[in-house]
């Protein structure tokens, strides 16, 4: 997937980069009144082609970086619910929910621990070009 954004800020080997989502791209979406479009997304690219702050850069999100995040966000947090419940359950119904929401918990708490080391892989997202340099405006 091909994106276009604006750096906001350098930081090391890593522009942050803002991108504001296509409304017209979401008009077919069936979650379209669960997702925040007006909302701009900033990720971290690895900052192969020297981008400053104010360049309009165009990025590409690899399938697998979609995917991941997808596990990650969903896929993984109900697996956690579910072993939780499974280990306290034999304790009670009770016992096995508040596993099951402990579980959550510290899956998130780690999730959020590592969740620098994750958006800064250099694999997942790439700076294809610079469309737009603010030094040189074209």
């Amino acid at each position: 997937m091909i994106e276009c954004g604006i750096v906001e800020g350098i930081e090391g080997k890593f522009a942050l980069v803002k991108i504001k989502r296509d409304k017209e791209a979401c008009t077919s979406c069936s979650a379209r009144e669960l997702c925040l479009v007006e909302m701009k997304d900033y990720i971290y690219v690895y900052n192969s082609l020297d981008s400053k702050i104010g360049d309009t850069v165009e990025i590409e999100i690899k399938e697998r970086a979609k995917w991941l995040s997808m596990i990650l966000l969903f896929v993984l947090p109900i697996f956690m619910l579910i072993i939780g419940v499974l280990i306290g359950n034999s304790s009670g119904e009770k016992i096995g929910g508040l596993f099951g929401l402990l579980f959550l918990i510290v899956y998130f708490i780690f999730l959020f621990i590592f969740e620098s080391i994750i958006k800064k892989r250099k694999g997942f997202i790439r700076m294809i070009r610079i469309l737009k340099n603010e030094d040189n405006k074209n």
